[in-house]
């Protein structure tokens, strides 16, 4: 089977594939809120092939915060990835896809979404890469505006609290616009 084939029988089943800014390919699968994300991979070997759809969840207010906090840039962000070992098969199946499809959706459905969000408030404020920025909109989400106004503070006081460089104050005034207003209705 080819990577092509994959994405068609995906779609087949009601994902949404798309391409990111660099050219991979994903698939959306929204049920309510939730938004599971799966990175196909197919990866020929000599003797097998290695399959592997990387599944994350999200929820359509997580993703829109993260834009919003970010200033617009679009996209699906997740909440929690699943960390699972690629599968090695002699020849992938229609029958494979549609496993590894329903396991993707299943795993999301299982994840408690609300105790992810609570573990991504705990964040240090050190942690790397996009996390901050996930930090900043569970916080808003959550309506944390305690945490988020002193980070404003002390941001406004020149005082980073060890954030990545790309955290800025507008971000954090941005957090906090969201979180007063999901919690003042």
């Amino acid at each position: 089977m080819k990577q092509n084939e994959v994405f068609s029988i995906l779609e087949s089943k009601k994902w949404v594939c798309s391409k990111d800014e660099v050219g991979d390919r994903f698939c959306l699968f929204t049920i309510d809120e939730i938004i599971v994300h799966i990175i196909p991979v197919l990866n020929k070997r000599n003797d097998y092939v290695r399959i592997s759809f990387m599944p994350s969840v999200s929820t359509k207010e997580f993703s829109k915060a993260i834009s919003f906090i970010d200033g617009g840039k679009q996209g699906n962000y997740s909440i929690l990835s699943e960390n699972k070992i690629p599968e090695k098969k002699t020849e992938v199946t229609l029958e494979d896809i549609i496993r590894l499809s329903d396991d993707a959706i299943i795993w999301a459905k299982s994840q408690d979404i609300n105790n992810e969000l609570l573990k991504l408030t705990k964040l240090p404020t050190n942690s790397p890469g996009s996390m901050p920025l996930h930090h900043l909109a569970a916080l808003a989400i959550t309506g944390n505006l305690t945490k988020l106004e002193v980070y404003s503070t002390s941001f406004a006081n020149g005082e980073r609290l060890g954030f990545v460089p790309y955290i800025t104050l507008e971000m954090i005034s941005r957090a906090i616009f969201l979180a007063r207003n999901k919690y003042s209705k």
